[in-house]
């Protein structure tokens, strides 16, 4: 069965939507994609969005800082696919840097950084995972987001900590 979608009137639709961003952080493109689903007039579309984003319903440098700390302190992604979904939520590109400068602290993020890099060699078998394991690692960081540079550093230091701390235990059980 096919469902075929209603058209609802441009005042149902901002007041759904005044409902909707006062629930959670939205930004322009998002509410310009739900008024399309609705069917609701290129016309239409530009003078309810004026109307949200004048009564601060709508703010995109607010929901730029919210999204950059919920994708890094929740789904710990690295800045580069931060950026990349700004980028596809059509955020401009300096108010995106400047978010994730403002939000992300450098000493934080290297550290979550070396966390994540020391939990998955663990999980592959520490030391003896050897090269194979530290590619893999290497790869699931970069894919998350994190800087090839950076990753790669942050996996020998992972690798160089688990072998001190392998070698620290294994001494003191003879």
């Amino acid at each position: 069965m096919i469902s075929k979608k209603t058209e609802i009137s441009p005042d149902k639709a901002l007041e759904r939507l005044e409902a909707l961003c006062a629930k959670s952080e939205r930004c322009t493109e998002e509410v310009r994609r739900k008024l399309y689903a609705w069917r609701i007039g290129p016309e239409d579309i530009d003078s309810i969005i004026s109307s949200l984003k004048e009564r601060r319903y709508i703010d995109d440098e607010r929901f730029a800082h919210a999204y950059v700390r919920d994708k890094w302190l929740f789904s710990h992604w690295g800045r580069r696919k931060i950026l990349m979904g700004l980028a596809a939520k059509r955020i401009p590109s300096d108010m995106a840097k400047e978010a994730v400068d403002e939000e992300i602290d450098q000493d934080r993020y290297y550290a979550g950084l070396l966390h994540a890099a020391c939990a998955r060699l663990l999980r592959l078998g520490g030391v003896e995972a050897g090269y194979e394991g530290g590619t893999k690692v290497l790869r699931s960081l970069v894919s998350a987001g994190y800087e090839p540079s950076l990753a790669a550093r942050a996996v020998r230091e992972a690798a160089m900590q688990i072998a001190d701390e392998a070698e620290v235990y294994g001494g003191e059980s003879d």
